[in-house]
């Protein structure tokens, strides 16, 4: 009798790890004449927010998963085989249990990153909502077309900021929406099956969808009527002698026109037809259209170019076809293959068409014997027209992906990537438009990103799909074999010129990152590798006072000559607004932190805004375990007029609140001890340390007027949270026998500290008193980060009065206790009060900033008693990214 062994572990570590030592792979020929017969799969696809899918080729075994993490600080040309605790790989269960074995022919984000389209070969299509992390997939909707998907098109629904050059300076203008916009949900998008029906998808009501669908005009239909049954039912009832379509591809144009590009294998000659598609979605009286009109057709009989003398052979078959844009022009891109039988080697071209408009005139002037008369016709037709071309050699494409900003990627079968260099260059994009590297590739207008690759029996490994980074600072591909790796594809050195340099062009692009709420993990990498450049080592503090201070601006409203952008609605246009709240300020705190993460040299900068982002997500936590009025709690908040009331809590809350505030308790200590320390410290007049205003510290958080009110709100919270612990009636609903603990602990510990609350309160309002200490933190238009950025304190005038307030607070706050407290810089669990170490196997962290840690309270405490904006904060780090 055989035993049965269990190899649960041993796939899983197989599917997690490279796939690069498995030998097992199609040839060379059957992925030739696989992308012959069939548009070759989008198999790889990354998100607004930066968070990457891929779903490897065969004969690998069928996956989904995604890939969240820093994959382009690292330049890492091997991700999926050398994976750090900066990248995790997680498998999507729901989406491989739903299309099981079935091939994924596509996978699709939409505009804002949160949803993803998923379509296999038999035609099955799924959208996945992205929940809590990217270990939480929420299945949205699904339908079974019954055929193979050719293409698929998200359709917009957000209006996004785009740079407009406007002199010698930018302006960020919302854009409208282009093309047709779903007026009943959030979601949309159009589906093109390779029997050429039409449909359209859309939203109405959370998983409630709703559809409408038309056919192709012209594509050799039999049946019609018969769009309910799938092609394999076609085949079994004699109805799939039509023709199939094999290649497609749609694009939506900056006019909001939508192109469809189709191509059948079996049509003789070869010809690409070209669609003009547009909906009409239904409202009260009428139902949902869908108009197809037929602009163009592009025959290959004949040689455009002689660099494509062999296209017009019916043995040269098309391999890729892609539509794109670039500025106000449709552009096509086709892709040709051959292979010789005899030699076994492979040839390609590429070509590249636009889509213009041409006036034709029928008739002309004549004259009658008494007056003229003007019979001419004018009428526009569209027709595509050749731009440029090249041949290949010994290799052909493979893969084939377009930036948003028009720009061209080739994979082809070596393993090698090709870049297509930057033709516009007024719209402050990074990407290349030198070849400043002098490296051969393709043509003069293309050069090499990465070089070829091979497997260990020296064969060649083809590149199988291609997306690019959010900001398109670098390039993702994912190859035969599996790997998954990124290349750069910005300049190498930093220019300066007239028409936007490297410096310039990164500020535009963050600023444009941070109002449209996009990931920026790429562009923080462009400002590290810049920052290791002779001259530019201090580039990242001026990179960022810039976008901070543009970014502050256009919410408050203070200056719109920072940031030119047309505002939100919802913003309120004041400039006397004090109140300066997470919601708004957490990308930007994002950005810094995420980018001083990185620098060795900026270290202290990196801990004062991780600590300063802290401080407000614990007075959240306070006010949402409250149960008093608002305007109580405003009262007693207000820190200037003394208030006699009393706020109530939920019981169930306090051991968490235990925790928060043993550890504001423990900033309060280190804090004071950075401070007094400085203040305190005597030095010979010679000493470098003598000017305290030339020294980096901690201390300047204490300056920080954002974090000093925090810490001051937090402390009078704390207080009332003591009063109501040891002097009111209640009960521990869920753990009702540690209310005898509960109050010990907090007699014995809250309340014996070393500096009382009150004096430390105290301490914070003198410093919050001193006259004109905001100006001269906030000195030549500088933004509220600018203190923490240079983590300095202000010199002059100010310095001589924090002196004097430190003396006259130093019996009080210097007491010789808090010279004996140690404090170590790990991340903190401020709701079990335990230090973590950065070895921690089951904690989630940030995929943008990896530094803000907040654990689930689900254990110690009621839901309920939080406010919603903490349960969503808990779902989504505060920088904006999503928890791995």
């Amino acid at each position: 009798m055989k035993r049965k062994v269990d190899n649960t572990n041993e796939n899983k570590k197989r599917r997690l790890g490279s796939s690069l030592k498995n030998n097992t792979r199609y040839p060379l020929s059957y992925l030739f004449s696989s992308i012959v017969h069939r548009q070759s799969p989008l198999c790889l696809t990354n998100s607004s927010q930066g968070v990457v899918v891929a779903a490897p080729p065969r004969p690998i075994p069928s996956s989904i998963h995604c890939l969240s993490g820093d994959l382009y600080t690292l330049n890492n040309s091997a991700l999926s085989s050398s994976l750090t605790y900066n990248i995790k790989k997680v498998p999507i269960r729901m989406a491989e249990n739903y299309h099981k074995e079935h091939t994924i022919t596509h996978l699709n984000w939409n505009q804002k990153g949160t949803t993803l389209a998923s379509v296999d070969e038999t035609g099955k299509l799924a959208l996945w909502n992205i929940e809590n992390s990217v270990d939480s997939w929420s299945l949205t909707y699904e339908v079974d077309l019954r055929q193979p998907v050719a293409a698929i098109l998200w359709l917009n629904a957000d209006r996004e900021y785009a740079p407009y050059r406007n002199d010698d300076r930018c302006e960020f203008v919302r854009e409208n929406v282009f093309g047709p916009r779903n007026p009943f949900g959030y979601l949309a998008f159009i589906a093109v099956t390779v029997h050429g029906e039409i449909s359209v998808h859309y939203q109405r009501n959370g998983s409630i969808f709703s559809t409408f669908s038309t056919t192709l005009p012209k594509t050799g239909h039999r049946d019609t009527s018969r769009a309910d049954t799938g092609c394999y039912g076609m085949a079994l009832a004699g109805l799939d002698d039509w023709q199939r379509m094999s290649h497609a591809s749609l694009v939506l144009g900056k006019g909001g026109d939508i192109y469809l590009a189709s191509y059948y294998s079996e049509c003789v000659p070869k010809t690409i037809y070209l669609y003009k598609i547009s909906i009409q979605f239904p409202c009260k009286s009428e139902n949902g259209a869908i108009f197809c009109q037929s602009t163009a057709n592009l025959r290959f009989n004949s040689v455009p170019d002689p660099y494509l003398e062999s296209i017009s052979n019916p043995e040269m078959a098309i391999t890729q076809i892609k539509l794109s844009h670039s500025s106000d022009e449709v552009m096509l891109h086709v892709c040709f293959g051959e292979q010789d039988v005899s030699t076994k080697q492979y040839s390609g071209y590429y070509g590249k068409w636009t889509l213009g408009h041409i006036t034709q005139q029928i008739g002309g002037n004549y004259f009658d014997g008494n007056t003229y008369s003007d019979n001419v016709i004018r009428r526009e037709q569209i027709e595509l027209k050749y731009v440029s071309g090249f041949a290949l050699g010994d290799r052909f494409v493979t893969s084939i992906s377009c930036s948003r900003s028009g720009e061209l990627a080739l994979g082809l079968s070596d393993g090698s990537i090709h870049m297509e260099l930057q033709k516009n260059r007024s719209d402050f994009h990074l990407a290349r438009y030198s070849n400043d590297n002098q490296t051969t590739s393709l043509s003069s207008n293309f050069w090499q990103v990465v070089g070829s690759h091979m497997y260990e029996d020296e064969f060649f490994d083809p590149v199988f799909g291609i997306c690019f980074s959010p900001c398109e600072t670098h390039l993702l591909h994912i190859l035969s074999s599996g790997r998954i790796g990124s290349a750069r594809i910005t300049m190498d050195t930093v220019t300066e010129d007239n028409e936007g340099g490297t410096i310039k062009s990164l500020e535009q692009q963050m600023k444009l990152s941070l109002l449209n709420q996009t990931d920026n993990l790429d562009l923080i990498s462009e400002v590290i590798r810049i920052g290791q450049l002779p001259g530019y080592e201090d580039i990242s503090d001026q990179i960022l006072e810039n976008v901070l201070l543009a970014y502050e601006s256009f919410f408050y409203q203070q200056d719109l000559n920072i940031l030119q952008a047309t505002p939100e609605s919802n913003i309120i246009k004041r400039n006397d607004i004090e109140e300066w709240t997470l919601a708004r300020t957490r990308p930007a705190y994002g950005l810094a932190i995420g980018t001083y993460r990185y620098l060795s040299g900026k270290r202290m900068q990196f801990i004062n805004l991780t600590k300063a982002i802290q401080l407000p997500i614990i007075l959240e936590c306070f006010m949402g375990s409250c149960t008093s009025d608002l305007d109580d709690m405003n009262e007693v908040l207000d820190f200037n007029n003394k208030s006699s009331k009393f706020l109530s809590f939920n019981p169930d809350s306090l051991w968490s609140l235990v925790s928060l505030s043993t550890w504001t308790l423990d900033y309060v200590r280190w804090t004071l001890q950075e401070w007094n320390i400085l203040f305190n410290s005597r030095h010979p007049k010679t000493s470098g340390n003598k000017d305290l205003s030339s020294k980096q510290t901690h201390a300047v958080l204490l300056v920080h007027k954002e974090s000093r009110i925090s810490l001051i709100k937090i402390l009078l919270m704390i207080q009332q949270f003591i009063q109501y612990a040891t002097t009111s009636k209640y009960e521990l609903q869920h753990m009702v026998e540690t209310k005898s603990l509960l109050l010990r602990h907090i007699s014995t510990t809250l309340t014996s500290e070393p500096v009382p609350i009150n004096d430390v309160i105290s301490f914070l309002q003198a410093l919050d008193n001193i006259k004109d200490l905001e100006e001269a933190v906030r000195n030549n238009k500088s933004s509220r980060w600018s203190i923490l950025i240079s983590s300095k304190l202000p010199s002059g005038e100010i310095m001589d009065e924090l002196k004097k307030v430190t003396g006259e607070y130093r019996s009080k706050c210097a007491v010789p206790a808090i010279y004996l407290e140690t404090h170590k810089d790990y991340p903190i669990d401020v709701i079990r009060k335990k230090r973590i170490s950065n070895t921690s196997g089951g904690l989630q962290s940030c995929i943008r900033c990896r530094q803000l840690y907040l654990p689930t309270m689900s254990d110690t405490l009621d839901p309920t008693s939080f406010s919603s904006w903490f349960h969503s904060l808990t779902r989504r780090c505060v920088c904006g990214g999503l928890f791995f």
